[in-house]
């Protein structure tokens, strides 16, 4: 239970210190992180070198203490034979002086009197008490004095016979030999964080620069706006390829807003057209309702009031043979009002036949102009009626454009039904329009790609001035 809490604690703490790390500044994380990296590096290898080099120094001065102890006392039998103090005393003291980490060298006679020392008269009697070996063996020893390490080397002279020579070589000058040089590391690792610091924020701000840009540019983005552009750096590393592609971003969003906008504005336009359409579509057939059925109605009662009247039976049956011959020519008209707001032989006969009707008795009557249809492997098939009744429209509607707007001469119409799509195509040799001034033309175009993308499909308009217009649709099916 308290192994699972003390657990519970540590997640805690470790997660709230990765949500504050989280929201620092990337300035202050990398800065830190080099900071971290080079103290981690600097401070193991101080400590690192400072122990290697003092472990080195002291073996290498303990060696020195132990060769200087045996080259002098082999120099020393002579001048201890020959009872020459003096001379004794001078190769003392020019060790000493040949030798910087020489602290002291004296001579102990076998019954531990000093014979000779690099002192003179101020010998300091307690390193008698110190490294008290045998005079027939070689010792060292270290020494922890005021002035640091020593370390005492005792050599028999001639097997002990003649005494000891000890040498004291201290370790005081390598010492700060080896503290100058942990300063100098130390102070090339702090010259390291400073330049570390220098180069992270000079870095930070070239990669800094760009990455604010695009921040500021995703609140821009967020409030709708999309005609800016971000100054691409010179250089072509990462930051500045992600610079490229959010510049190609922000064109493509400024493109498709640009056109959601204009297709908002074409859809109220189209709609506006369409109530506009629908009313003026009111008030024609309001019109020719009244004034042809009103007057044949009118028309009616007339003659059914001559009937009444006449007593002459031949006289009414001619009568009622002109009544007839106009309520025929009624009935017809009635009969084309009803087919041009809801063809009829679409749901009786299918597209391409409601297609072929279409075309020869309208448009070639009412035009005088030929039409070439072509249809393939649809003549038999019926489709969805949302689907027949907008290819319908999109061929009444392409017709009437050509007719009316582009003055065609010729019209080619093919449509086909292959592996699930229905394709069409209305080619006609008119005058052609620009493409980027078709809003001039109208709402038909717009109308024809609303009702194949609401259908999920395809089409393509192409057209040039005087080199005529193709049109091709694919609609799934």
């Amino acid at each position: 239970m308290i192994i699972e809490k003390i657990k519970f604690r540590l997640q805690y703490f470790f997660k709230g210190v990765l949500e504050r790390l989280y929201g620092v500044p990337l300035y202050t994380k990398t800065l830190g992180l080099v900071i971290f990296t080079t103290l981690l590096i600097g401070v193991p290898t101080v400590f690192t070198v400072k122990t290697v080099f003092y472990d080195f120094n002291s073996k290498q001065l303990r060696e020195l203490s132990y060769s200087l102890s045996k080259e002098l006392a082999y120099q020393s039998v002579n001048y201890i034979l020959d009872n020459d103090i003096f001379g004794l005393t001078r190769i003392l003291r020019d060790a000493k002086k040949s030798n910087p980490d020489m602290l002291y060298a004296f001579v102990e006679s076998p019954n531990r009197e000093i014979i000779a020392s690099t002192y003179g008269n101020a010998f300091p009697m307690d390193l008698l008490k110190v490294n008290n070996s045998s005079l027939k063996r070689q010792s060292i020893k270290k020494i922890k004095t005021s002035d640091g390490v020593v370390f005492d080397a005792s050599t028999p002279i001639l097997n002990g016979d003649l005494g000891i020579l000890r040498v004291g070589v201290s370790q005081k000058r390598s010492k700060i030999v080896i503290n100058h040089l942990v300063y100098y590391i130390i102070s090339i690792v702090i010259l390291s964080i400073m330049i570390s610091v220098i180069l992270v924020g000079v870095t930070s701000w070239i990669v800094m620069r760009p990455i604010a840009e695009l921040t500021k540019a995703t609140k821009e983005i967020l409030k709708g706006n999309f005609n800016f552009k971000i100054n691409s750096p010179k250089y072509n590393d990462d930051i500045g390829k992600l610079v490229k592609s959010f510049n190609s971003m922000l064109e493509k969003l400024s493109f498709l807003e640009n056109e959601r906008k204009e297709k908002e504005r074409l859809s109220k336009d189209f709609v506006n057209k369409i109530i506009t359409t629908q009313e003026d579509e009111r008030k024609r057939i309001a019109r020719e309702l009244h004034d042809e059925f009103g007057q044949f109605f009118a028309y009616v009662k007339m003659n059914l009031k001559l009937i009444e009247e006449s007593s002459v039976l031949s006289d009414a049956k001619k009568v009622i043979a002109n009544l007839k011959e106009h309520l025929n020519k009624e009935v017809e008209l009635l009969h084309n009002m009803v087919k041009n707001l809801r063809p009829s032989i679409l749901d009786e006969l299918g597209l391409s036949k409601a297609i072929e009707f279409y075309l020869s008795e309208f448009v070639e009557k009412q035009y005088d102009i030929k039409v070439d249809y072509h249809s393939f492997n649809i003549e038999k098939r019926r489709f969805d009626p949302k689907i027949e009744i907008s290819v319908y429209r999109i061929i009444q509607e392409a017709v009437l454009n050509s007719l009316k707007h582009a003055k065609a001469k010729h019209l080619r119409i093919f449509l086909e039904w292959n592996n699930g799509i229905l394709r069409g195509i209305i080619e006609d040799d008119g005058i052609g329009f620009n493409l980027k001034e078709k809003d001039k033309f109208g709402f038909g175009l717009y109308g024809m790609q609303e009702r194949v993308s609401l259908l999920n499909g395809y089409i393509d308009i192409n057209s040039e001035k005087n080199e005529g217009t193709v049109i091709v649709f694919n609609i799934p099916a």
